[in-house]
């Protein structure tokens, strides 16, 4: 579990009016902090989710986001965390907590969720053109997964890196590959 603490962290946040970026795997759990809110004499807040109301908190309890269930590890302070668990994709967004009374914020965690899809039966490397023809040129695409972050592809030849056999091959960032002149010691 991975929980946002450091009341300086959150002041300093707070004051260059920046948000707090948390990002986290797809499946695990997290715990959002409720600073400053609980810093004087206020003891009840609402937790939002991109300007939703989801949850009450108060500086003696946590909440859970809703229709979800969590089954400690470790314990986990009851000071007004907002407790993630089993995230998932939709989870992601801007959570804020407010002041019950004075509906003062406190600093904002943005949830990024990190995940891989698998990769689609029809997701093979492809050629262009299809007839491979010696000394002319080939351009290899293999398709990567949806993912966040962006995956990146990286070509080998025979488990070594391709620059060891072919040193005039350029791999792009989309997963293509291109070979200026196609020789037998691209065969692998």
């Amino acid at each position: 579990m991975v929980i946002l603490t450091g009341v300086s962290l959150a002041e300093d946040a707070k004051k260059d009016g920046k948000k707090l970026e948390q990002f986290v795997p797809e499946g695990s759990t997290t715990a959002l902090m409720c600073e400053p809110i609980f810093s004087g004499e206020s003891s009840f807040a609402t937790w939002y989710k991109n300007g939703v109301p989801i949850a009450n908190v108060t500086s003696k309890s946590n909440a859970l986001l809703p229709a979800r269930t969590y089954k400690p590890k470790q314990s986990v302070p009851e000071v007004g965390f907002l407790i993630v668990s089993d995230i998932r994709r939709e989870d992601a967004g801007t959570y804020e907590c407010r002041d019950a009374v004075t509906n003062a914020s406190g600093v904002a965690s943005t949830l990024r969720v990190a995940y891989v899809d698998a990769l689609a039966l029809e997701h093979h490397i492809t050629l262009a053109p299809r007839r491979i023809s010696l000394g002319e040129p080939l351009r290899l695409r293999c398709p990567p997964p949806a993912a966040d972050p962006p995956p990146a592809v990286s070509w080998q030849l025979n488990g070594s890196p391709l620059s060891r056999y072919a040193p005039d091959a350029a791999a792009f960032p989309n997963g293509t590959l291109h070979i200026p002149r196609f020789t037998l010691s691209h065969l692998g």
